[in-house]
């Protein structure tokens, strides 16, 4: 599937359609599917109540069974998505699974890191009045306003660092800190503390930024052996980017030894290095955030891949798909998701993670204070409520 079409599924069923002007696309699975409404929507049920909050909220969400206001729009879910490969497969197919399970529509749009298309396939959704929203953040300052539209138009919105109804973040100054310090603490006890560094950054996105301010700000503790080579921005965040970039630098400096990263970037480096002839170099390591499958998978294999910091993004597609299930059933929905990275780097840490992969469904029953932390509560009758703040 291109970034130009939709992917639209309900047990089992799927179409797909062209664009056409605003935005909307031809897909159509359902009776409502041309306004997005049930048969109880009315105008009426549409309004924001409540205001947005700049304070982080602290309390712990207390899930309740008490049934207020029903959302009045159809049982939809969209996903507009950067891309759909490693970890955001996991968390689109989950999303989807759990869906499935509730009964959910979901659809499916992906951009491919084009700014542009992300906003107009956002802006489709409101249009089409879907019940629920979710994207993924690739430029903020041109989602966010789409997703305050959506919230006043009724519609639950779900994302990845961004105000939303639901926010699900990570504290992204601690990770680039936790990356850091396993880097250097690798190269202090296996490289004696000597090596080349290449840093693949998110300075291009504003929300994500702050993982590399922590990085930098470990790495000006580095010993006098260990120099940073490149520190570049990885966009778009594919394999074949990180490739291409690491090629490049080992043109100018073949004996690179060191990468950190995302693990998109950092397997595409890999990749690049093995190329090169250095696959088997015991003086390599390369580290990523994420948790991709593949990342993993390497980890396992006890080669140059050291460590991958995870999110475990298919449990969080489990978690989107019953919070959308409760907004729109009129229960109560945390308003941030706070995501630890998880360090994976042993045989244990790693038989574990894959089983609460491979069955996210089942291990996010008692995923909660490992995987995710829940704070704050809204729902549609206070719809108007949700975390538009910055996450200490």
């Amino acid at each position: 599937m291109d970034g130009n079409s939709w992917r639209g599924g309900r047990n089992g069923a799927a179409r797909s359609g062209g664009w056409l002007a605003g935005g909307l696309a031809v897909a159509c699975l359902t009776a409502a599917c041309s306004s997005g409404l049930s048969d109880a929507a009315t105008s009426s049920g549409t309004g924001s109540i409540g205001a947005p909050v700049t304070t982080q909220p602290t309390d712990k969400f207390v899930p309740s069974s008490k049934v207020g206001t029903k959302s009045p729009l159809a049982h939809q879910l969209g996903l507009s998505l950067v891309q759909v490969e490693g970890p955001i497969k996991q968390f689109a197919d989950a999303s989807e699974t759990g869906a499935k399970a509730a009964d959910l529509q979901t659809f499916q749009a992906v951009n491919g890191s084009n700014s542009s298309k992300a906003v107009e396939q956002m802006n489709a959704f409101v249009q089409r009045q879907v019940g629920t929203m979710f994207a993924q953040d690739l430029n903020p300052a041109a989602q966010e306003p789409v997703l305050k539209n959506a919230s006043k138009k009724g519609i639950g919105t779900f994302s990845f660092n961004m105000p939303a109804s639901m926010q699900m973040t990570a504290s992204q100054y601690e990770i680039g800190k936790q990356l850091a310090h396993g880097t250097l603490d690798y190269i202090a006890r296996h490289l004696d503390n000597k090596a080349k560094i290449v840093h693949f950054n998110f300075d291009y996105n504003e929300a994500v930024a702050p993982r590399d301010r922590g990085w930098r700000e470990v790495m000006k503790t580095r010993p006098a052996g260990v120099q940073i080579v490149a520190d570049i921005p990885g966009n778009p965040q594919t394999q074949e980017q990180g490739n291409k970039l690491m090629s490049s630098i080992l043109q100018k400096d073949p004996s690179v030894n060191v990468v950190d990263g995302s693990d998109t970037l950092s397997l595409g480096a890999l990749a690049a290095l093995r190329a090169a002839g250095r696959g088997a170099d015991p003086s390599l390591a390369l580290f990523g955030v994420d948790g991709d499958p593949q990342a993993v998978h390497e980890v396992k294999s006890g080669g140059p891949y050291k460590a991958t910091y995870a999110f475990n993004f298919a449990i969080l597609g489990s978690l989107l798909s019953d919070m959308s299930d409760r907004w729109l059933k009129g229960l109560n929905i945390p308003e941030l998701v706070l995501v630890p990275a998880v360090k994976i780097d042993s045989p244990a840490s790693i038989d574990e993670y894959n089983n609460s992969v491979s069955d996210p469904a089942a291990a996010y029953k008692t995923a909660g204070d490992k995987y995710f932390h829940l704070y704050g509560s809204t729902s549609y009758a206070t719809r108007g409520t949700y975390f538009d703040g910055k996450v200490k």
